[in-house]
């Protein structure tokens, strides 16, 4: 499954890391082992690294629907996404422009650009996901 979650909760974060061919069963498991994992908390901001995506098959309309439906997180929690293709930008873009009405969600290129984001947000230093 190229799909990994991360809860710290010494950083009330989560990273979420999803890589290889992306299909919608995958983006439905991000939600799924959150709710499943006892350390997780809908309060925690999340940093969701795009980066290692090769190909995504899930349509526009799917993604669409997925954003406006109930997700695991609070509207107070804070979200960075890292997308460097053209194809998964875009597509997060859209995604988080669905999103930003539940919550903070951003888009990034890089990973420095959505630490630096993610650490004006919330309790972690810019360059700590990197290690």
């Amino acid at each position: 499954m190229p799909v990994e979650n991360q809860v710290i909760p010494s950083h009330h974060l989560v990273i979420t890391r999803m890589f290889g061919e992306v299909v919608y069963d995958d983006v439905l498991n991000v939600s799924k082992q959150l709710l499943a994992d006892p350390e997780f908390n809908p309060k925690y901001d999340q940093l969701v690294d795009l980066s290692g995506v090769v190909k995504v098959n899930v349509s526009s309309d799917m993604l669409r629907n997925h954003a406006r439906s109930v997700l695991p997180y609070e509207k107070s929690s804070s979200c960075s996404v890292i997308a460097t293709s053209d194809l998964v930008y875009g597509m997060a873009r859209m995604y988080a422009s669905v999103q930003s009405d539940h919550r903070e969600f951003r888009v990034f290129r890089t990973v420095m650009e959505a630490e630096a984001w993610l650490a004006s947000e919330v309790n972690i230093s810019a360059g700590e996901y990197s290690k």
